[in-house]
């Protein structure tokens, strides 16, 4: 039988490793579906009609973004 541990969710070995793998996959999705937006983007302006303007916006904003909650 395994004792309890005395501190209750006590980090155990192993757990870092996990952790950075789970936040790799989290940057690697992440990574791909901004190279998938790039690559949708003229199916959008072309299915909603939108001028280029408009797709430059949409697109500056889902740029800026990611970096302004980095800072």
């Amino acid at each position: 039988m395994i004792a309890a541990s005395p501190i209750p969710n006590a980090p155990r070995p192993g757990r870092p490793w996990q952790s950075a793998g789970l936040a790799l996959g989290a940057v690697t999705a992440l990574g791909l579906a901004r190279f998938a937006y790039g690559l949708l983007v003229p199916a959008m302006r072309t299915d909603l009609g939108w001028s280029l303007a408009q797709v430059g916006a949409v697109t500056t904003a889902n740029d800026i973004g990611p970096r302004r909650r980095t800072r």
